[in-house]
């Protein structure tokens, strides 16, 4: 046979979209003159200065899914465009001095794109780096001590963290695909969706870029022309990351691991493992202990890159190639892409050069990896390599020898060789000097050497860590490289040009690949093996190919790249596998004359006609996958396309033959494939391009000859294409497609003239090619030697697709083939697949026609994959079957070396992962139980990566035991699962809880429920009724606004609240940016204010006065609605934050009076600032934690021109969220330069709570410079605010929270006493209060909890000056004391609560005994009663644990002569008052204490208790006038009063109203989050006193309160952690403010410090379908004391703390179960999701309604008593009666709406349960639709409805085809029977139908008495089909006699002959019939048993029908001992034909 060459047909050249872009815009350009020798060199001078000119303009194209993509640049313009259109263009016009040097694709790590921060050379604006590097403090005792649990688990800023995928191994991080464009001086880099660009100075010139596979590029940078003498600098670079710098790339002498091998994973029977990410280990110098001839070896003066790989294949995707044209070498060199320092070890003399290596995989190859890769055995180099060992002209020495000017860059010059070994003495001092070269050095290379000396010596740590990069900076100030090459080949070419040698990889395969390097002067193609070998990526030479030019082209074997060449005789050809060869030649192209001659752009098929001899080609270019352009002797180019691979199907037979066939045969077949489809004008449907593959595979085989005949000779191609029945014209081709009658009945199209349908039908697969099909003889005698295997690959291919429904097509099209192939290998192996292909003509061939030996490695009988599946179900697999033999496993059998031209990849991966999972679930030695076996399954199937889709792909046979297992984990899951196991059984709720990010969980939001929550959302509309009421709210006042105030989460407080308005009415009182409305009683006695008057004048005198109450009242607000709409945003727009303003107007109603409070004239400046400023900050505090996009661009983008209050408290809410953690430094400066007061505050304050705890240095110093008490002695006074002081204070107490530190403590202890203001005229002697309380609260938080270790000397003087503070000197004789300057009436409160806290939960009693409570008349009057309150407090922080939250634990704290009235008699007025103020003082700050304890567990006790005082003080306060007339009962806090104001009733009503404020606060404390009526009801009341004693702070405590009651719309409440307890002292200190600008008694700002100890404790249930939350019952178990005890909570709900919780339960049965235990390991993650996201997932059973829906389960489906659910007996015997249809029919739309938000099944019950029948067999349809769907949705099955009505089907069909419908129909009736048996004998018994103690049995999911039933119909029509067909019975009788039986079907008309043949299939498989083989045999059986007259008993004489009988049970005996299985038995009327065909 002539060698086949292939027609390429060629197209015209697509325009370029840069070509015609500079066509357009730039004139033409002259032609280029030759330079002259002059300027050359002249310009070889300059280039030290200027770039290397490139040859412009310039092109790079890459592959991509939507066409090529070009890019192209030319000066200062970039475009980019797919498929010659223009996708983006860049002009840098603004860049004069710029050019664009180079522009490339790049893929970065998608990490490196949320860094919020970066470095001074990456960022040119980032003068002073960021704030912005991540704190994760170590979750250690102490640290959770003092702050709680949540501190770890709290969630970030932003969503910077990835999410893992479910598998078990760690995925790689996701790359972004960017653009990068290269000009003179910087980099640009754009996004491929242009949502981000970044910019990055360059230090050098850029010569080329190359894109780095796993992340990143390497650049490669112009060597300027004074570089050539003296050593290098560094050439090569590396760019990881829009925000890394340029890094130089490191060599080293050697790199091991780091790589993953494929074939080592492919073994039958183990999963595939996903790839991972091994270390790597890197050794920078030659072992000291070894002698290794090979030098360390790195980049010369003149080499340059000139290629790197791209391969997927983890061997060859990390390999570059550099050429040396001054040496004429080419090196090798393999790279690895490794940031962790860890890994990067230089060996020291200790090590002995052996690093340390952790799982590195080291796997040798196989010899069949040496084979494919063709590695000689002989180490011989070919003639054209010279060996380089003996010249060392490019080691590297041992020292560093640099000169004067480049010796700063020694440092980074040993980082870049791997060499770290100075020249020191034995002192330590540097000793000799380095050698010097010549001083001529350009000013460039200067630059470029300090440039580089800048990235390689860029300072200390320190110094870096202030600008964002101590990151970036290792110990010893060098820069660590991320690149590191070594060389693994070097070898010589006669190339003296720099561009000369061209480099490719191709075949990669097996793990390794062959690289291709043209030296075009030698015409000489050197292809070398990468391999990976003994932990190492090593380069071995193969042979050498003639060409001219070569390029990697996707042709024949996609996704494996071959090599196209040009030979020197200018032809064509191809190089794939083995080396072998196919011909190319390239057609003419000719235009068609109907096309347009302007349409040139467009790429024309042309025909297929050689081309004229001129046109020579001599170069290829531009190849991309398929395609190349070809470049001509005369510069023409052409573009042509070599696209030859199969697809597909055809593909995977390809694939499947690989594994077995030797490369020359696979290579045969191949190109008479080839052949055949290229005559066939390269058909395009799959059943013309598999005949030919069919036909090439049957050619090859018989072309030596197989038979005594040979067949026929194939015909002519005119008659081969004329009995293909081809129509010419394509628009009547049309016609014969499956979408002719799709189109056809189109609405839009039916006016079209459609091509008329051709009369004969399209012709069947088998009979398609029946003129050129190739022949086989009648006998067949010596068929070829590789029958055998390839027809065993091709069978086990097709049982492949019998388990795969998808395959059902490509199978009906492979059974005709295999018939035809196994006839040369046996006759059972051909009518095996006869039963598949019962029409085909080689079917039923008869014995005779078999006359040849047997292979005796073939099996004896044909592997069926459900007779295989069927033994491991009954556990008999080891003596039956054996295993089933894989495809990769045959060529072992046969000892062949195959050709494994794709690889080792998975021809149908599904048949693997069916076989595995049945091999998990029936692997009774390993599991004992049902539930282990089941999840062994599970297991399998996620190694596999299967998808719950890819289940359904499965025939129902065969899926449903694994559904069955699926279930049974789905009732029983393990907690220890990933969350693709958890999808898997259909558990999303487990799937979440188990995820990090619930957002890459997909799967868990169906299409179903996504369509039905917005259909939810189009129907939330306003009706007449909700208009209506909104216009009476609005009539009364009581209207809020839901721009401010209102939830943005309505979702989750409409589930939490339910239906009450209690939001809504704290909505209304809290808003504060819309009109007040207040109603005015007119009547005089109820109205103080409006009592009658003579003068209207003097009315409006009056309502004005009451507006501005109204206006201080409003001012408060904005302090609690913080609280409420705590962490309500959970999203930014990128638009500007919009702030509510405040309205002051007042309407009073019913005089309809408006009143404009004027600011400026009734409140003062600083009331009016801090007000402003409070409402910033609770706009701020919206915005939750976890919100993303909220970074330092959109902080400054949000910053108004000129700083307000308001903006200043938005960055303290900002901060106290943590969200100015990504501030970076040079806004956090443009906020502080102004000097605005409040803002300066605001981000000091804000600064340090997001850094809280941490300490950090940046932070430290910023707040030092605003703090004077930190400025060391001496300093400048700066001219500093005293609120700015204050604040500082606090910041630092704030940020060194619970740390201990001493510096810290002292300074601000010294602040307490020792602080005097002096003569500053800006600082009153008022404000000291505040500074003093201040720098205590600051103390205490830096020293919080941490007295029990405070023994050292230094702690006790501390101790000691605190005692000084808070009681005074004791003997003032005693020498250096510490002597306060303030008077002690201002340091005791201030030193008392320092101690306090201090000293909190220490239980230290002489501590506590500082401050014992003042009981004497005496001691009252030294003591300010608020200094009581005080003292008690820190007395009872001290004494945490003897705190009891009753009243009469409160009673004892008090003095008796307090709490008695007994005890005052007969003292004055006066010392009665004083103890009166001492009692609300002492009972206040004892409620405090207890709030403290109680914080946010909503104890009853602690609420009763703090609910008694506050109604008995309220009651107290609210009398006008305080006199006593009458003893009071001070227990029971009753008093009488008579009218009377004086000025002590004053100081006492004062002090009862301080007291309630805090007591109102107390009550928040403990019932925070919870939204409690009580405490609500009092509030709320509180909230509408407007009396004019009724000051500002009791306005501002009551909204507290009320907000602390609904903390975050109830989703947050308050910690008990020493920093939550220190932290709500300070914002809660009892110092309340006459108005919103009282500063004295504490800064207001400081109030806001309770967000950090806000704890997120609300557990959530949400739906895992739906997302929305829902209500349900958790049981919770909470230890208490020595033991524990369970609580009854109803979702949502705030739970205890979750230190205490010992488990979670849900228990529901409308929900499925789980539970978690918090103390297991295996339930860690879990525990961890709920601490993180307070949410629990939940799946709804499908027979239930959710709680809030269905409150008490009225409407589940047990409620529905209308009609019978899941009635077996309707299902068995559908009787079709119409009023059961009726009954189901009249509530089964709403019940299914109800219960399935599945798409599939509301379509349905819409289309199969609500249709009016019109026969009985339709009305029975129906009735069994109806019931199988409540049948599903009963058992929470619906997976199984398919399979029911798939039964219904087969019973009910009147014939083989309307049995199985579009199904096979010997695979419908094995799918049966398989199934049939695995429900009646196994799955009750092995596979859960009983599971563990259970008693009751497992519903399962199709009952068995439905499949008997489809049986029985099987039976039947078998049945009827041997009794009434006569034909039928004579065709049987033939087959069973082995006679054949084309005789008997060729007597038959076409469709007759189908009819038939498909019953005798029909039969056999229903029946069991054995093949033809054995039953042959049994003659000789029957013969040697007559023969030894074994018949009968011995001495009996029998007759002809007893022996007729014996000989039938020889016979039965026989077969049943062959096929033991019960499921696989041959039946009882299968046996009676046999005997009676025989004549047995």
């Amino acid at each position: 046979m002539d060698p086949f060459v292939v027609p390429a047909p060629t197209f015209t050249s697509p325009a370029s979209a840069g070509t015609t872009y500079v066509k357009l815009t730039q004139p033409p350009q002259p032609p280029r003159v030759p330079e002259s020798a002059l300027l050359k060199s002249i310009r070889q001078a300059l280039s030290a200065t200027t770039p290397i000119p490139y040859e412009l303009p310039r092109r790079t194209l890459s592959a991509s899914s939507d066409g090529e993509e070009e890019l192209f640049w030319i000066d200062r313009t970039v475009v980019w465009s797919i498929g010659g259109v223009q996708r983006r263009k860049w002009v840098f016009e603004t860049e004069a001095k710029d050019q664009v040097l180079w522009a490339c694709w790049a893929s970065f790590d998608s990490d490196k794109f949320s860094r919020q921060f970066g470095s001074a050379l990456n960022q040119a604006s980032a003068a002073s780096g960021s704030l912005r590097h991540l704190y994760t403090p170590t979750a250690d005792e102490d640290f959770i001590a003092t702050f709680g649990l949540f501190s770890g688990v709290r969630p970030p800023p932003s969503k910077g963290a990835g999410f893992h995928r479910f598998s078990g191994s760690k995925a790689q991080p996701p790359l972004t695909r960017c653009i990068c464009i290269f000009l003179t001086s910087f980099v640009m880099m754009y996004t491929k969706d242009g949502g981000l660009e970044y910019a990055a100075n360059l230090p050098f010139h850029v010569k080329r870029v190359w894109e780095l596979s796993t992340g990143g590029v390497v650049i490669e940078r112009v060597v300027a022309a004074d570089e050539t003498e003296g050593d290098l600098l560094p050439t090569l670079f590396s760019l990881s990351g829009p925000y890394d710098e340029v890094k130089i790339a490191g060599f080293a002498h050697s790199i091991e691991g780091g790589v993953t091998l494929s074939w080592s994973r492919s073994h039958p029977g183990q999963p595939s493992v996903p790839p991972g990410n091994p270390s790597v280990t890197i050794r920078k110098e030659p072992p000291i202990d070894e002698d290794d001839p090979r030098p360390l070896r790195s980049f010369s003066k003149t080499e340059r890159v000139l290629f790197s790989s791209s391969e997927s294949n983890s061997v060859c995707n990390r390999i570059l190639v550099s050429h040396d044209p001054t040496f004429q070498t080419v090196r090798i060199w393999r790279y690895v892409f490794d940031k962790s320092d860890e890994a990067i070890s230089a060996p020291s003399p200790e090590l002995k050069g052996t690093p340390v290596q952790k799982n590195v995989t080291s796997t040798s190859l196989t010899d069949l990896q040496l084979e494919a890769a063709k590695i000689p055995r002989p180490s011989a180099p070919p003639p054209m390599f010279r060996p380089l060992g003996g010249r060392r002209s490019h080691e590297i020495p041992s020292t560093p020898t640099q000169d004067t000017i480049a010796a700063s860059l020694a440092l980074a010059k040993q980082t870049v060789q791997g060499i770290t070994r100075p020249r020191t003495s034995d002192d330590g001092k540097p000793r000799g000097r380095p050698i010097s070269h010549s001083r001529t050095q350009s000013q460039s290379r200067n630059e470029l050497s300090v440039t580089l000396d800048r990235m390689a010596l860029s300072g200390s740590g320190e110094e870096l860590r202030d600008y964002g990069l101590g990151n970036r900076v290792v110990d010893d100030g060098r820069m660590r490289p991320e690149v590191w090459l070594s060389c693994i080949h070097e070898f010589g070419v006669a190339e003296d040009s720099p561009n000369a040698v061209v480099v490719h990889m191709f075949d990669v395969r097996l793990d390794m690949g062959k690289l291709a390097v043209l030296s075009p002067s030698q015409q000489i193609v050197s292809t070398f093996s990468i391999l990976y070998h003994k932990n190492q990526v090593s380069c071995r030479p193969l042979q050498t190919i003639q060409a001219i030019s070569i390029a990697p082209i996707l042709s024949l074997r996609p996704p494996v790249y071959d090599l196209l060449i040009i030979r020197p005789n200018n032809k064509l050809a191809i190089v794939t596998y083995d080396f072998q060869e196919l011909g190319v030649r390239l057609t003419n192209p000719a235009s068609d004359p109907e096309l347009d001659e302007d349409d040139s752009d467009v790429m024309h098929p042309i025909l297929d006609s050689p081309l004229p001899g001129d046109r020579i080609p001599v170069y290829l270019k531009d190849a991309v996958k398929s395609a190349v352009t070809v470049v001509f002797k005369d510069k023409t180019e052409t573009r042509t396309t070599l696209e030859f691979g199969p697809r597909g199907f055809v593909n995977q037979v390809f694939m499947a033959l690989s594994y077995v066939l030797p490369a020359d045969i696979t290579f045969d077949i191949r190109t008479r494939y080839l052949r055949r489809w290229t005559r066939l004008g390269k058909a395009g449907s799959i059943e013309e391009e598999f005949a030919c593959c069919s036909e090439a595979i049957m050619e090859s085989l018989v072309q030596g000859g197989v038979g005594d005949s040979e067949g026929a000779p194939v015909p002519a191609w005119s008659q081969r294409t004329a009995s293909l029945n081809i129509i010419p014209d394509a628009w009547s081709r049309l016609a014969s497609t499956v979408s002719h009658p799709k189109i056809s009945i189109d609405s839009a199209l039916r006016h079209l003239e459609f091509p008329t349908k051709p009369d004969v039908g399209v012709p069947r697969p088998s009979s398609i090619t029946s003129s050129s099909r190739v022949a086989l003889p009648y006998r067949i005698t010596r068929p070829p030697s590789w029958a055998s295997p390839a027809v065993q690959v091709l069978h086990l291919l097709g049982e492949s697709f019998k388990i795969s429904i998808g395959k059902y097509r490509e199978l009906r099209l492979l059974a005709p083939l295999l018939v035809r192939m196994g006839r040369l290998v046996g006759m059972d192996w051909s009518n095996y697949w006869a039963a598949l292909a019962p029409e085909d003509p080689d079917s039923w061939m008869p014995s005779e026609s078999y006359a040849f030996m047997r292979d005796p490695k073939l099996p004896h009988k044909p592997q069926d994959v459900f007779h295989y599946l069927a033994t491991r179900l009954h556990n008999t697999y080891p003596t039956k079957s054996g295993h089933f033999v894989a495809i990769s496993q045959v060529h072992q059998v046969y000892g062949l070396r195959p050709s494994l031209e794709y690889g080792s990849v998975r021809v149908n991966p599904i048949n693997r992962f069916v076989l595995d999972t049945y091999m998990a679930l029936t692997d009774f030695k390993k599991y004992q139980t049902a539930i282990e076996r089941a999840k062994a399954a599970v297991t399998v199937m996620y190694n596999h990566g299967v998808s719950p889709d890819e289940i359904t792909k499965l025939p129902f046979g065969i899926s449903l035991p694994l559904k069955e297992a699926l279930k049974l984990c789905q009732e029983y899951p393990p907690m220890d699962w990933e969350p693709s196991q958890y999808i898997l059984i259909d558990r999303y709720d487990l799937a979440k809880m188990a995820t990090l990010d619930w957002d890459n969980v997909a799967a868990g939001f169906g299409e179903a429920y996504r369509y039905k929550r917005e259909a939810a959302y189009k129907d939330d509309r306003e009706t007449i009724g909700s208009i209506v009421n909104d216009a009476k709210l609005a009539a009364e006042g009581t209207a809020s606004d839901p721009a401010e105030s209102s939830m943005y989460n309505r979702e989750f407080t409409d589930v939490r609240f339910g239906i009450d308005r209690r939001l809504r009415e704290v909505d209304r009182m809290l808003q504060s940016s819309g009109l007040t409305t207040v109603k005015i009683l007119e009547r005089p006695d109820l109205n103080n204010f409006f009592d009658k008057r003579t003068s209207e004048h003097d009315l409006a005198k009056e309502q004005h006065q009451f507006a501005i109450v109204i206006a201080e009242r409003t001012l408060s607000l904005s302090v609690g609605r913080a609280m409420y709409t705590y962490g309500s945003l959970e999203n930014v727009d990128s638009d500007s934050f919009s702030i509510p303003k405040i309205d002051l107007t007042v309407r009073m109603v019913p005089q309809g009076v408006t009143i404009v409070v004027d600011q400026s004239k009734m409140i003062s400046q600083d009331a009016r600032m801090w007000g402003e400023f409070h409402n910033g900050v609770a706009a701020a505090l919206r915005v939750s934690r976890g919100a993303p996009g909220v970074d330092s661009t959109w902080i400054a983008f949000n910053r108004p021109n000129d700083l307000t209050p308001e903006h200043a408290g938005f960055i303290l809410g900002l901060g106290l969220n943590g969200h100015l953690r990504g501030l970076y430094t040079w806004h956090t400066f443009s906020y502080l330069t102004p000097k605005h007061e409040m803002t300066t505050v605001a981000m000091l304050l804000g600064l340090a709570a997001s850094y809280v705890g941490t300490g950090e240095l940046i932070v430290t110093r910023m707040l030092t410079v605003h703090t004077p008490a930190l400025l060391p002695p001496g300093s400048a006074e700066m001219n500093l605010g005293l609120w700015t002081q204050m604040s500082g204070l606090m910041g630092i107490g704030v940020l060194y929270l619970g740390k201990k530190d001493r510096r810290m403590a002292e300074a601000c202890l010294n602040e307490i006493g020792g602080r005097d203001f002096g003569t500053r005229l800006d600082v009153t002697n008022e404000n000291r209060e505040a500074y003093a309380v201040t720098a205590a609260l600051a103390f205490g938080l830096i020293m919080c909890g941490q007295g029990a270790s405070a023994n050292s000397p230094a702690d006790l003087d501390m101790i000691g000056k605190l005692r000084v503070l808070a009681q005074g000197q004791p003997n003032a004789t005693e020498s250096k004391q510490f002597q306060p300057v303030f008077g002690l009436n201002l340091t005791s409160p201030a030193a008392t609560i320092a101690l306090g806290l201090m000293f909190m939960k220490t239980e230290r009693i002489d501590i506590a005994g500082l401050f014992e409570t003042a009981y004497t008349p005496l001691e009252l009057s030294r003591v300010q009663p608020n200094v009581l309150l005080i003292r008690t407090l820190s007395r009872l922080l001290i004494m945490w644990k003897h705190i009891e939250p009753t009243v009469r634990w409160v009673t004892t704290q008090v003095p008796k002569k307090m709490a008695d009235n007994d005890e005052l008699q007969g003292y004055d007025d006066a010392i009665k008052d004083s103890y009166d103020l001492a009692y609300y003082n002492i009972v206040a700050g004892v409620c405090f204490a207890i709030a403290l304890k109680y914080a946010g567990s909503a104890d009853q006790a602690a609420e009763t208790t703090l609910i008694h005082y506050y109604d008995a003080f309220s009651k107290t306060a609210s009398q006008p006038g305080m006199f006593r007339s009458d003893p009071p009962q001070r227990s029971s806090g009753k008093h009488v009063f008579r009218v009377a104001v004086t000025f002590d009733a004053q100081i006492k009503r004062s002090a009862v109203r301080d007291s309630l404020n805090l007591l109102s606060l107390c009550v928040g404390m403990v019932m925070a989050g919870t939204g409690e009526l009580n405490a609500l009801r009092r509030l709320r009341y509180a909230h509408g006193q407007l009396m004019p004693y009724i000051k500002y702070g009791s306005h501002m405590t009551s909204h507290m309160s009320l907000g602390l009651l609904f903390l975050g719309g109830g989703r947050y409440t308050i910690g008990t952690s020493n920093a939550a307890i220190a932290c709500l002292v300070a914002a809660f200190y009892p110092r309340w403010p006459n108005n919103a600008g009282d500063t004295k008694g504490l800064l207001p700002v400081f109030r806001h410090l309770w967000t950090l100890a806000v704890e997120p404790r609300c557990l959530i249930a949400r739906d895992a379908d739906s997302g929305e939350t829902v209500y349900i019952p958790v049981k919770i178990k909470v230890e208490e004391g020595n033991g524990y005890r369970t609580y009854q909570y109803t979702s949502p709900s705030l739970i205890p703390d979750f230190t205490k919780l010992m488990s979670i339960t849900v228990d529901s049965p409308r929900y499925w179960p789980f539970f978690i235990d918090f103390a297991k390991s295996s339930h860690a993650r879990f525990v961890r999701q709920i601490m993180r996201t307070q949410t629990i997932w939940v799946k709804r059973r499908s027979g239930y309604l959710g709680y809030g829906e269905d409150p008490r389960g009225n409407r589940s489906i047990f409620a529905f008593i209308g009609f019978r659910v899941g009635d077996t007996a309707t299902m068995d015997f559908p009787s079709g009666s119409a009023e059961e249809r009726m009954s189901v029919m009249s509530e089964l739309d709403q019940f299914i709406t109800s219960f399935s938000v599945d798409t599939r099944t509301i379509m349905f019950a819409d289309w199969l349960c609500h249709a009016e029948p019109v026969n009985d067999l339709e009305a029975k349809i129906v009735s069994y639709c109806q019931q199988s769907l409540l049948e599903c949705l009963l058992h929470d099955k619906p997976s199984s409805l398919q399979t029911l009505m798939n039964v219904f089907q087969i019973r009910y069909g009147t014939s083989s085809d309307d049995m199985v419908g579009s199904a096979i129909p010997a695979l419908t009736l094995k799918n049966l029977k398989f199934l049939n048996t695995y429900y009646a004998h196994l799955h009750n018994r092995y596979f859960g139908g009983r599971v563990e103690k259970e008693r009751a049995l497992r519903p399962p999911l199709v009952r068995f008495t439905l499949l008997q039933s489809a049986v029985n119909a099987m039976d039947d029509y078998v049945k009827d089909l041997r009794q009434i067909d006569a034909q039928f019975h004579d065709l049987m009788h033939a087959y069973l006699r082995g006679e054949g039986c084309r005789r008997i079907l060729d007597g038959h008309n076409a469709t007759d002959k189908a009819s038939l043949a498909t019953k005798l299939a029909f039969y056999i498989v229903n029946e069991h019939v054995p093949g033809v083989e054995v039953l042959s045999a049994l003659d000789k059986v029957v013969s040697e048993r007559k023969a030894s007259k074994k018949i009968g008993r011995a001495g009996e004489h029998l007759d002809d029908e007893l022996r007729r009988k014996c000989i039938q049970m020889v016979v039965r005996s026989v077969l049943l001992s062959a096929n033991a299985t019960p499921m696989w038995e041959m039946t009882s009327r299968a046996f009676d034909d046999v005997v009676e065909a025989r004549g047995f």
